[in-house]
């Protein structure tokens, strides 16, 4: 909340919409008036700056312009005062502040406060509980995962609380979004080949096990996610979570990686942006391992912003690529 309370209004609209946010309803979409102005720069820059000494994530030198000039603390030597006045203190605005104060007001007409019935909806199928599974004894890619998580929701009672989503199978157009023609073929005619051909496949790939059921449950997968994108999209719950496997990040454009076979949340940000038009989106990936598959996917498309949470350890740690590191 970047606001002096100068402007009471715009105060008033940004603590109100702020303590809503807070309390669970969804964050109101504005549209961009205008780039920032100087001042809004300059007044994030200090702040920056003012953390800096204290706050790790900000002791980086590309966060502060090379125009930048650090703010100088102001002392006084004034009494201070023991009662501030509340009432008739403000300047009077003249008709250009009055015209800034005409674009505020439409700003908060067209915002839409959302009630959402639905906080929280869910995707799962236990079909994923129970196919897809290697050949390797405790292997920690198993169809167990998904039980562990529903038994957890029981435990907190949480299941009642949910919306619960119909499950689905990504269509082959969607799966394209985010992966070659030649990878979806090959995947969907697992199902034609015997164990000794399945296990001669799976020496193509890096640290992935392939069975006769794996298309089904990796499209399943990636379906189940796009219901939680529909409903939240279509106001219809306020937030979203899937439940499923096999998992996606290291998944690229043309193969398989890393346990995982399509790369469902690089095909859900691709739908939305496709299906809902939206103009930004934000993946924050919180994985030991950096998620390679979906860095590249939106490497140079700037309206989505990856983020990855994972150990690098030199690129000595899986996926083992130079990519994972904080200077790429």
């Amino acid at each position: 909340l970047l606001e002096g309370g100068y402007c009471l209004k715009s105060l008033a609209e940004g603590a109100a919409l702020t303590l809503k946010s807070l309390l669970g309803d969804p964050c109101p979409s504005l549209d961009m008036t205008s780039n920032p102005c100087t001042s809004i720069i300059q007044t994030i820059q200090n702040v920056i700056f003012a953390h800096q000494k204290y706050w790790k994530c900000f002791q980086v030198d590309f966060l502060l312009s090379q125009s930048f000039k650090a703010i100088s603390m102001y002392s006084y030597d004034e009494e201070p005062l023991s009662v501030f006045p509340t009432v008739d203190c403000y300047p009077t605005q003249d008709i250009s502040k009055i015209d800034e104060f005409s674009v505020l007001q439409h700003l908060i007409s067209e915002t839409q406060l959302l009630n959402i019935d639905n906080k929280v909806c869910v995707s799962f199928d236990l079909i994923m509980d129970q196919k897809h599974e290697s050949s390797e004894s405790g292997h920690p890619e198993c169809p167990g995962r998904i039980s562990a998580i529903l038994n957890m929701y029981n435990d907190f009672q949480l299941t009642h609380r949910l919306l619960i989503l119909p499950s689905r199978e990504a269509e082959e157009s969607e799966l394209l979004l985010a992966h070659s023609r030649e990878h979806v073929d090959e995947m969907s005619n697992l199902h034609k080949l015997s164990p000794s051909e399945l296990s001669e496949k799976e020496k193509c790939y890096d640290s992935v096990y392939l069975t006769t059921d794996t298309y089904k449950v990796s499209t399943l997968a990636s379906g189940c996610l796009l219901q939680v994108v529909d409903s939240v999209m279509k106001n219809e719950s306020a937030s979203g979570v899937a439940v499923i496997r096999p998992p996606g990040h290291h998944a690229e454009l043309d193969i398989a990686c890393g346990f995982c076979i399509f790369n469902s949340v690089a095909i859900a940000a691709s739908y939305a942006l496709n299906k809902y038009g939206l103009k930004r989106i934000m993946i924050l990936d919180w994985d030991i391992h950096f998620g390679n598959g979906t860095m590249r996917a939106f490497s140079s498309d700037p309206r989505v912003l990856y983020i990855s949470i994972h150990r690098y350890q030199n690129a000595k740690f899986f996926p083992c690529s130079e990519e994972g590191s904080h200077k790429v």
